[in-house]
């Protein structure tokens, strides 16, 4: 599926940092966002393992009295988004209308939140869609549904106020494609793709000691002495942003350093990276020979979750969680205690 220039996702950090660049999106989380998405449409739920076939039906329970006696059900809706001389589009999950009442749902299937219904650009953008596509409704209820947070935004926006809603976005465009937009260092930082190479940002998250609005830099640089509310509100997202422009920097050296470029205070080394063998069957035929089954066994590393894909894919039609379940069962001896794994933190 092809996205917008200026997608409407993004508005809210834009109107932080108006150079802000998105990152690419993770592949992983977005197969299985399209894959979560396209069952709600279809009604196709053989390819889901048993979370995500709760997190669909989360989504289908959520639709049900919205679409009790709805006029239109529409899912998958590409909304053409006009702002003045600008022009952007995003796809509505779900549009149902009851005579001049609509309801716009969106689900966001990761473990991140979003900002709330009220202030959110992504709202006001889609709503614009909305109102421009459907001529009957006059107002629309517009619903974020996040099932891995358990949690909902929403917001009733009115057609009366459209002319309002379009020019604040359309400002918003204009800023953001105005030559050498300026660089504003904020919350948006750990998200953008130009952390590297960011002036305003290095000047700024490089010098502890400072406190620069909106991004904000700890009093104390020293862990131990910063307290939970600034770890939680400040050090931690700081941290991302630097963590994320150190990797780059030791890429980049490493590389000018294989292209044949000599530090004065640094080497290029070499280490042995592990390896690890995917096609097991064949390496056993392979080395068969040479070391019985057992002892193969035991230089083998297994997958809970290869095996209960396994067991699912083997599975007859519509019993793929059954079997999933069964493997489980079967193995609950051998698996990790729930309370053994590694815990660590994750931005809410």
């Amino acid at each position: 599926m092809s996205h917008a220039k200026i997608s409407p996702s993004s508005l809210n950090y834009r109107a932080q940092c108006r150079a802000y660049a998105p990152t690419q999106t993770d592949s992983a989380a977005a197969a299985e966002g399209t894959m979560l998405h396209a069952a709600i449409e279809r009604e196709y739920y053989d390819a889901l393992d048993p979370e995500q076939l709760e997190l669909v039906e989360r989504c289908l329970r959520f639709l049900e009295p919205m679409k009790s006696g709805a006029d239109v059900v529409r899912s998958e809706v590409k909304l053409n988004i006009k702002l003045g001389r600008h022009h952007t589009f995003g796809t509505a999950d779900v549009v149902i209308v009851k005579g001049k009442l609509g309801y716009l749902v969106d689900f966001k299937f990761g473990r991140n939140g979003v900002p709330d219904a009220h202030e959110n650009l992504q709202v006001l953008a889609y709503a614009v869609g909305v109102f421009d596509l459907f001529h009957g409704i006059e107002e629309l209820q517009v619903w974020f549904l996040l099932p891995r947070r358990n949690e909902t935004t929403s917001c009733t926006l009115s057609r009366t106020a459209l002319s309002r809603y379009r020019k604040t976005l359309a400002t918003l465009y204009d800023e953001v494609t105005a030559t050498s937009p300026p660089q504003t260092p904020c919350a948006a930082c750990q998200y953008c793709n130009q952390q590297s190479s960011c002036v305003a940002l290095a000047g700024s998250a490089l010098t502890l000691g400072r406190r620069i609005d909106p991004l904000v830099i700890p009093d104390e640089a020293d862990p131990s002495a910063i307290t939970p509310e600034v770890l939680d509100t400040v050090a931690l997202p700081l941290a991302r942003v630097l963590g994320s422009w150190c990797e780059k920097v030791k890429r980049r050296a490493t590389q000018l350093a294989i292209e044949g470029h000599e530090f004065e205070h640094h080497k290029l080394v070499s280490r042995t990276s592990s390896s690890q063998i995917d096609d097991v069957e064949t390496a056993y035929h392979l080395v068969s020979d040479v070391v019985p089954l057992e002892e193969f066994l035991k230089a083998t590393k297994l997958s809970p979750a290869q095996l209960r894909s396994v067991a699912k894919a083997l599975a007859p039609r519509g019993k793929g969680k059954a079997a999933i379940e069964e493997i489980n069962s079967r193995l609950a001896a051998l698996l990790p205690d729930e309370d053994a794994k590694t815990q660590y933190l994750r931005k809410k």
